[in-house]
């Protein structure tokens, strides 16, 4: 970590802090580690002044070398006071970092007014197609799961504008409500971007228009907060090559009839594929008493992407389906598979449903009982304390027994009757 401003001595009692920033050195034999940039994988570069005499424009040019020639990790996290609208090249100020930037910075505000005082209105930022597959907002395996995660976690008020993506840059996350600047026409992006990513030169930069993932990090969301950095310096600070990635959409079993959502991410390290090419998953399904059959998904490239396809299977039968990629050609082979189970049939689920049945008597007053506790049900009982009136001249009258009565009843059917036989109706 290396401090603008402060104390300059306090890089003597915390080894986290540099005294100055590190510089590319061609001959570790004389130079410590930590004086080589060179040495690092990844730079997080906070609300920095870009004209500070101590983050000159040497520094700065070190930096896009260790992006664009070393293969380093650059994250650029946006702030109230310069970051990213000071580092726009001006008279007297050539910016060595606003070319490997993810952004161009037009200056145009989309919101109104000029300062950020008194800001109310929180948002929560929305995930793009490509934002949902990338790696530093997976919280779980499970597409529904993690949506659910990222849905819970804390607003945020704050974010930078002025800017807008590049053309070969990806948006990941944009703002729920407000539309980007200049209509959003490039990258056919509507809403303002909030998280761009791009490659420049070996390297990558990835810029951040917030600063407040720091209310992630409380209670329950405290472990999604260190998920989602861990994630974050992993993935930027990675120089290796990954795999190309078939993914489905779920973990667990799909039910008959539930669509199977099949995506291929190839990996961002490496060239994306050229226009026109076709990626194509083979899908095998096998279920018992019957033969294998195969069949072949044509994916298509998602939106916004760099090198993300993807398709739905809506047909699913029963059955153990594997998937397996097989164009274009690569090693090792990607593959996944899943299982497609019947939908429950009423002697799936026999076990009581205590929770709603606890419910249901409370609502209603009472008391829930099983068969380890229907011993106490007469105990439980509540006593009438009330009695009925009795008629002090003797026991009350039955009508039903009453000789009147059935004389009466004689009465009306025999009338009945004689009244049927007049009208010729018998």
């Amino acid at each position: 970590m290396v401090l603008l401003d402060g104390d300059r001595n306090l890089h003597e009692s915390d080894r986290t802090v540099l005294q100055s920033m590190p510089t590319p050195m061609k001959n570790l034999d004389t130079h410590t580690a930590d004086e080589d940039l060179w040495a690092y994988d990844l730079i997080i570069l906070g609300d920095a002044d870009p004209e500070h005499p101590n983050f000159g424009p040497d520094h700065q040019k070190n930096i896009a070398d260790f992006v664009r020639e070393r293969g380093g990790g650059l994250l650029v996290l946006a702030g109230e006071r310069y970051t990213p609208k000071a580092y726009k090249s001006k008279p007297g100020f050539t910016s060595h970092l606003e070319p490997i930037l993810p952004i161009d910075l037009t200056g145009e505000r989309v919101t109104e007014g000029d300062g950020d005082e008194g800001i109310v209105d929180s948002y929560k930022p929305e995930l793009t197609a490509v934002g949902k597959m990338h790696p530093i907002f997976r919280f779980a395996p499970d597409e529904k799961e993690n949506e659910e995660i990222w849905g819970k976690l804390k607003d945020f008020y704050w974010f930078a504008d002025g800017y807008e993506p590049k053309r070969v840059a990806e948006v990941l996350a944009t703002h729920p409500q407000l539309k980007a600047a200049g209509g959003g026409k490039n990258k056919g992006v509507g809403k303002h971007p909030l998280v761009v990513q791009q490659f420049s030169g070996v390297g990558r930069c990835m810029f951040f228009a917030f600063n407040e993932t720091w209310r992630w990090n409380w209670r329950e969301d405290q472990a999604h907060f260190n998920q989602f950095w861990l994630q974050c310096v992993r993935y930027l600070s990675r120089s290796k090559v990954g795999r190309v990635e078939l993914r489905l959409d779920r973990q667990t079993p799909y039910r008959r009839g539930e669509p199977i959502k099949v995506t291929v991410r190839f990996p961002d390290d490496d060239k994306p594929p050229k226009d026109g090419t076709e990626v194509k998953v083979q899908v095998e399904r096998k279920s018992p008493g019957s033969n294998p059959e195969v069949r072949t998904l044509k994916l298509q490239k998602l939106d916004g992407s760099r090198g993300t396809f993807d398709t739905t299977l809506t047909q699913t039968p029963e059955g153990q389906y594997n998937f397996k990629l097989v164009e274009p050609q690569v090693k090792p082979v990607p593959e996944a598979s899943c299982k497609v189970l019947a939908p429950p049939g009423e002697m799936e689920r026999l076990r009581m449903n205590q929770g709603e049945m606890e419910g249901a008597a409370l609502a209603t007053q009472g008391k829930f009982f099983n068969l380890a506790t229907a011993k106490r049900l007469a105990e439980e009982l509540p006593t009438n304390t009330t009695r009925p009136t009795v008629n002090a001249s003797g026991p009350p009258f039955i009508g039903w027994n009453s000789v009147l009565l059935f004389l009466l009843f004689l009465g009306v059917i025999a009338t009945e009757w004689l009244l049927r036989k007049l009208k010729n109706l018998l």
